[in-house]
């Protein structure tokens, strides 16, 4: 299998190549589309329910039509105009669309989640439409309007072309597909003589929630491809506590614990991990100040004096601080809150949602540990409270599902506990008292 920066390049380039095919909507909108509107601005609504369209695309230009011809949408790069209820609107300045699969309208909306959300697992190789295809599975949608099933996208291999969208609750496919070697410009010209004069919508004014889309029937409502079953999640160990003997508890406190895999100094460098295999991992930070962001470079020195030339890997731009993990033999980074796995060369594996922020997120022998604040009163003065109760909690680094396993949760008195992982135990120490977890045979 192609590694993931290979893959991503290739979606990327097939986000600007030329297509016309039929576009198959089905199910409900996956939540992304629901956002919030400030203001009297005037939008221009599409609301694309599920159903067959016919749609060319390329780069930033769109044209997406009714299969009888009439155009629903037109965008040139630079002029939109939609088409709702036989009424031409220009949404040059405020196009809002809600579809199931907004990607394959737009691919190149994709291009920041596949830093985010891709892939949540392992790459299949498949057949779509006698064309070779790659199978790729995503983190779910994070929203309150959303599904909890898993994303998936399928790229045409050797394009790069977006082939299909799954969202769980709703999604779309491209059939009929051709690739060709370029679009006239005046397929993406709005012809005011048979469709009538677009005009400014009305300013926009609260209506309530979005319904979303009914979900249609016969073919074009049917889902894309069967849904797996839902897999259960592995049982959570059981643990046991003990109380450690005052003489464990004064030898503990004499030596230091062994180092966890945290930064280590290396002339020359900002920011620097050991390899698990040798050598160092190397993160570069920047500042983007045009854009307002910050950019790392990942990469690693295989000469285990440091002496060598970084091989750098990856490039990222983040409005938030990006981390490395070293924990159990595996490579995390974590940025945006998203957590993710990387392979000896340091390239994408998977990813995971974030159990925590980078403030609170540590290696603890061989887990991840975390603490979390939870209110245990109705007491609105309790936020003002300096020592707050929480949970602290093991999560396992070799986890299959979106989330890391919560593998033990234990409640503490506040905030201030320190967690070591010894001997295959868990060592909470807080308010001079030391509690020691071990799994139970």
């Amino acid at each position: 299998m192609r590694p993931w920066s290979d893959i991503r390049s290739l979606i990327t380039h097939g986000a600007s190549v030329p297509v016309t095919a039929t576009l198959r909507l089905w199910g409900e909108p996956d939540g992304s589309q629901f956002g919030w509107i400030a203001g009297d601005e005037r939008i221009a609504e599409l609301d694309l329910r599920p159903g067959e369209y016919r749609i060319i695309r390329d780069g930033d230009r769109i044209r997406i039509t009714d299969t009888d011809g009439t155009p629903r949408l037109v965008d040139d790069g630079d002029r939109a105009v939609v088409m709702t209820d036989g009424d031409p609107l220009d949404a040059t300045e405020y196009l809002a669309v809600t579809m199931s699969a907004t990607w394959l309208r737009s691919p190149g909306r994709l291009l920041r989640e596949l830093d985010q959300e891709f892939p949540s697992g392992a790459v299949e190789e498949t057949i779509r439409g006698g064309r070779d295809c790659l199978r790729i599975p995503g983190l779910p949608a994070q929203h309150l309007e959303a599904s909890p099933a898993m994303r998936r996208i399928t790229v045409d291999a050797g394009t790069g072309v977006l082939l299909a969208v799954d969202n769980g609750d709703g999604g779309g496919e491209l059939v009929d597909v051709c690739f060709p070697d370029a679009v006239p410009a005046d397929a993406f010209t709005w012809d005011s003589d048979r469709f009538g004069t677009p005009r400014r919508p009305d300013p926009w004014r609260p209506t309530g929630v979005v319904e979303p889309a009914e979900v249609g029937g016969g073919e074009s409502g049917a889902r894309m491809e069967p849904q797996d079953e839902p897999v259960a999640e592995p049982a959570a160990p059981t643990w046991s506590e003990r109380t450690p003997s005052d003489d464990e508890v004064r030898r503990i406190g004499e030596r230091e614990e062994e180092a966890a895999p945290g930064p280590v100094e290396l002339p020359g460098y900002g920011r620097v991990w050991r390899h698990p295999d040798g050598g160092f991992i190397v993160l570069d930070e920047s500042e983007d100040d045009e854009c307002r962001v910050l950019v790392y470079r990942l990469g690693y020195v295989a000469d285990d004096a440091g002496k060598g030339d970084v091989r750098w890997v990856e490039e990222v731009t983040s409005r938030e601080p990006m981390s490395v993990y070293v924990v159990a033999g595996r490579i995390f980074s974590m940025c945006d809150g998203t957590l993710t796995l990387r392979g000896a060369d340091l390239e994408v594996v998977r990813r995971y949602r974030a159990p925590a922020s980078e403030y609170w997120l540590s290696v603890v022998g061989p887990w991840f540990g975390a603490f979390e604040y939870r209110p245990m009163t109705d007491d609105d003065d309790w936020w003002e409270e300096d020592d707050r109760p929480g949970t602290f909690r093991l999560f396992d680094p070799e986890s299959d599902g979106a989330e890391l396993n919560v593998v033990l949760e234990v409640s503490v008195a506040s905030s201030e506990v320190t967690a070591r992982g010894k001997d295959g135990e868990l060592w909470l120490s807080e308010d001079g008292g030391v509690r020691v977890f071990r799994v139970r045979e």
